[in-house]
């Protein structure tokens, strides 16, 4: 199998690339490999693990959003760069533009036990999620009185967006929900002194203030030494035994990607001005694989949809203009800020210079991800997608 265009991934960046370069260049090939037949609306997880919406409204079919574009569904398992040949565990890929757009996996930052632990990065993450939540009450009832707290309580390790968002959606379904076990408990510890670290420090202040009034438990400056037999260890010293660990402490290279001796940068791949790899100008990288950097301080800026898909239009237009034999234009991120949810009534956004909270804030991330779906699939999309926002029954 052959493609002008083999694109790895078919998450926010991926899908963006593929659907921008048809439109500036229709009569290309374009090819977008992916391991699941759905593009996934990732951050948006916490919702369907949590009960807030049906898994099925965060998978959209590739038929829906293609663009134009051919799609297979195949894994990844090495790159023959020299060769440009990509492997799978079907046929090899060949090509002459290669995009690697294949996400990210979870971090377990090398502590013991988490392999154990639930995390959130794929639909299937939350549906086994979701799946375990539903057993809590039950578990619970057939409880002895020494084991009652383990299934009440639900431990979040790691303060970032998913770990805050996850937090507020659960904090509301304990609530809230038939469901939930009675007297349920949740824990969110944070190893830096804020939740929030790589945003702004009032984003992480707002967040803590918001989860606390919903009765989250908020430790800070807390590291999670280690899980095994259902207790999560603490720098502290504390032991907390739960039933239900959720491990969202950061994110790493797919082992595919890292596994492929390709120079790295702030633990993604490197990339000059124009996002393609050293040595290698047919190849361009875009999404979580890559790290993009604050003009103004060089940090990396969080990863994002936002950011991938910026990414993504841009790597398009420069891959159109290297075909038309044009000069390639530098990548320039345009950081707009940030929408995190903090259960189902409340947000914490920065937009500029402004910071919203509460349903203004949440108003930011519903347009966010409404004009996202809106772009890759019209308003037929956004309204079929609109219509299953529902909570589970």
């Amino acid at each position: 199998m052959n493609a002008n265009v083999l694109v790895l991934g078919g998450g926010y960046g991926g899908l963006t690339f593929a659907r921008t370069l048809h439109q500036l260049q229709p009569d290309l090939d374009i090819l977008i490999v992916d391991r699941e037949p759905v593009h996934q609306l990732v951050i948006q997880l916490h919702e369907a693990a949590a009960f807030t919406s049906p898994i099925e409204r965060l998978a959209i079919p590739f038929d829906r959003v293609r663009g134009g574009v051919r799609v297979v569904q195949r894994t990844v398992t090495g790159f023959d760069l020299a060769e440009q040949r990509v492997q799978t565990d079907h046929e090899p890929i060949g090509y002459q533009w290669l995009v690697i757009a294949l996400g990210s996996e979870v971090s377990d930052a090398g502590i013991p036990g988490l392999g154990e632990a639930f995390v959130l990065r794929w639909l299937e993450d939350a549906r086994r999620l979701r799946t375990h939540l539903e057993t809590l009450r039950p578990g619970l009832e057939r409880a002895t009185p020494p084991e009652r707290e383990a299934w009440q309580t639900i431990v979040i390790g790691g303060g970032g967006a998913t770990g805050v968002q996850l937090a507020g959606e659960l904090a509301d379904w304990l609530r809230h929900d038939w469901n939930r076990p009675a007297g349920g408990h949740i824990v969110l510890a944070e190893a830096t002194a804020a939740l929030l670290p790589r945003f702004p420090s009032d984003l992480g202040r707002e967040a803590a203030r918001i989860l606390r009034a919903k009765g989250v438990e908020v430790r800070l400056n807390e590291v999670v030494t280690a899980f095994h037999d259902g207790i999560v260890h603490f720098s502290s010293g504390d032991q907390i035994r739960t039933r239900t660990m959720i491990w969202a402490g950061g994110i790493q290279l797919p082992t595919v990607v890292a596994a492929a001796n390709l120079p790295l940068r702030q633990r993604a791949l490197a990339t000059d001005d124009f996002l393609r790899l050293p040595d290698h100008p047919n190849v361009f990288v875009v999404g979580d694989c890559l790290a993009v950097l604050d003009p103004r301080s060089g940090e990396r800026l969080p990863a994002s949809a936002q950011l991938a898909t910026q990414a993504a239009r841009a790597a398009a237009e420069n891959v159109a203009r290297a075909i038309a034999g044009r000069a390639l234009r530098p990548f320039r991120p345009n950081y707009l800020g940030e929408a995190i949810s903090v259960g189902r009534d409340n947000a914490v956004a920065r937009v500029g210079p402004l910071t919203l909270r509460g349903l203004p804030g949440l108003a930011v991330k519903n347009f966010t991800e409404q004009r996202y779906v809106e772009s890759i699939g019209g308003m037929a999309l956004l309204r079929e997608w609109s219509d299953r926002h529902r909570p589970a029954d």
